[in-house]
């Protein structure tokens, strides 16, 4: 991924997909498609996009404005249990 494309993902992290990936936007779709598929899941284990997309999610839904690098929660530590209560 070449710097441009990689400040472009930083400038609007919702929208773009650097170097042709998934966008922030769209990996929230597929967690929110996981979670009505998984409704009865008592464990998930998963990486840290996964992780920020469900934490940021409903961020998501409430604004439409850039979401920028800056303004992006921090990543969980390695090894981090993340707890996850359905609304």
């Amino acid at each position: 991924i070449d710097r441009a494309d990689v400040d472009a993902w930083a400038a609007d992290l919702r929208r773009h997909a650097a170097g042709g990936g998934e966008s922030l936007e769209a990996l929230w779709h597929r967690v929110q498609d996981f979670i009505a598929d998984a409704a009865d899941a008592q464990l998930v284990v998963t990486h840290g996009g996964w992780i920020h997309a469900l934490r940021q999610g409903p961020r998501l839904e409430t604004i439409n404005d850039p979401i920028t690098a800056a303004s992006w929660l921090r990543p969980p530590a390695h090894g981090e249990c993340v707890c996850w209560e359905r609304a």
